[in-house]
């Protein structure tokens, strides 16, 4: 049977549908993926790239415009599996331009609402805040040792451990 592309239900198959409202919610989650700030790039900073502080909450960055305002569309991000707090910018496809820059903290998630409706794309990037540079390097190397101990132990299971049965 061939359906058109944007087929919707009607009473019978045979006849074509009459005209009903069909109705949209466009409801966004992007989940942020666990990764440590590259210390070879500048994210270590005090504040955000319009010289305004972070937020001491997760939220919007002061000094940026909420653009696109409406109330049809929503997008939640999560941070959950970050020990460290991201950048976000919401970027409007249509009009090739930021409409809202937030902040959101490590393992805590941000609604970012009342969005028109519209193409987005969510952009991001991972921050260590007021961190210098070799404290960003002492930490990757920190967390690399520890994952290694960590894969050693699990090869190399300790003297007199038995294994449940």
């Amino acid at each position: 049977m061939n359906e058109p592309a944007d087929a919707w239900a009607s009473v019978l198959p045979s006849e074509p549908a009459a005209r009903t409202d069909i109705h949209s919610l466009a409801v966004a989650q992007l989940a942020i993926p666990a990764r440590a700030p590259d210390c070879d790039q500048e994210l270590h900073t005090l504040a955000a790239p319009n010289g305004e502080p972070w937020p001491a909450q997760s939220g919007y960055v002061d000094g940026y415009p909420l653009a696109n305002q409406g109330g049809e569309m929503q997008v939640t991000v999560d941070n959950g599996a970050n020990n460290s707090p991201v950048f976000v910018k919401v970027f409007d496809l249509e009009h090739g331009r930021n409409v809202r820059h937030a902040y959101i903290k490590p393992h805590e998630t941000l609604t970012i609402d009342q969005l028109a409706v519209g193409k987005y794309e969510v952009r991001y990037q991972n921050i260590e805040v007021g961190a210098t540079l070799a404290e960003c390097v002492g930490r990757r190397k920190q967390q690399a040792a520890l994952r290694q101990a960590d894969a050693a132990s699990a090869m190399n299971p300790a003297p007199g451990a038995t294994e449940a049965r």
